[in-house]
Parts: structure tokens; C-alpha cells; sequence
């Protein structure tokens, strides 16, 4: 059920995509009513350490085994980096959504942990490692 707030701004901009504020956890609460679960990973201690990141990557393919939607963004440091390119090809300031979490062994031996994201609105395609590119 969209809250009336969120109906009010449809009308007033006729669609959403005309509206520059708000949060893909915002949107989906009034698709879904469903209950946000945020991180912040530069808040968390050590986001750098492995054991971190193995926490992280567990956390979200746990909530996508039980059919949770899960987004990334970038969050910008200023306004002047929204909608700017990283030299890997994904955006700040742009929700991503995750369709797949693997862990992957590599021909070496190996392990690694991926992500498959998804933007809708971009030709822009991540150019870093494991990319199609």
C-alpha cells in the first residue's frame, strides 16, 4: 500500500522517476510494507577486514534466499558526485538491485565472493574485475 505522501508526489509529478529525493527502502516499504534493514558499511569498524566482508556477503545472501529484496548505492560524499561514473562503471548516488549472491571457486583454487546487480537505468556496465568487458 503506497503511503499518501507517496501518492501525493506521484500526482503532483505524474511518475516517479520525476522525483529527485527519497530512498529505494522508502519505495519499496510503500510497495511492500515490508520492514527496512539498512547498513552502513563505512560505519561499520573494520568493513575492510575479510571477516567483515564474509559477514556482509552472508547477510545478503541470507536475506535473498528468503526472497528479500536487497539494494546497494553509493552514497555520496557531496551533491556534486550524484549521478557521477566511478572508473569501474557504477554510479553514486543510484540504487542497485542484487539478483544473485555466489560463492565462486576459481580454476586456482580460489574462492570468491560475487554479487550480481542489476541498475535499470544506466548503458553504463561495471568494467572491474569478473566483468563481461
Amino acid at each position: 500500500m503506497f503511503s499518501r505522501f507517496r501518492v501525493f508526489e506521484f500526482r503532483l509529478y505524474k511518475d516517479y522517476e520525476s522525483l529527485k529525493e527519497g530512498s529505494v527502502a522508502d519505495c519499496l516499504t510503500d510497495l511492500t510494507a515490508g520492514i527496512p534493514e539498512r547498513y552502513h558499511l563505512k560505519q561499520l569498524v573494520c568493513y575492510k577486514n575479510p571477516d567483515t566482508r564474509t559477514m556482509v556477503f552472508d547477510v545478503i545472501a541470507e536475506a535473498l534466499s528468503h526472497g528479500s529484496f536487497v539494494n546497494l548505492t553509493i552514497k555520496p560524499d557531496r551533491p556534486s558526485q550524484l549521478g557521477v561514473s566511478t572508473p569501474k562503471g557504477l554510479i553514486i548516488g543510484r540504487g542497485y538491485a542484487v539478483l544473485e549472491a555466489k560463492n565462486v571457486t576459481s580454476t586456482s583454487g580460489a574462492n570468491h565472493q560475487l554479487l550480481k546487480i542489476f541498475i535499470a537505468w544506466s548503458d553504463l556496465s561495471w568494467s572491474g574485475a569478473w566483468s563481461n568487458a
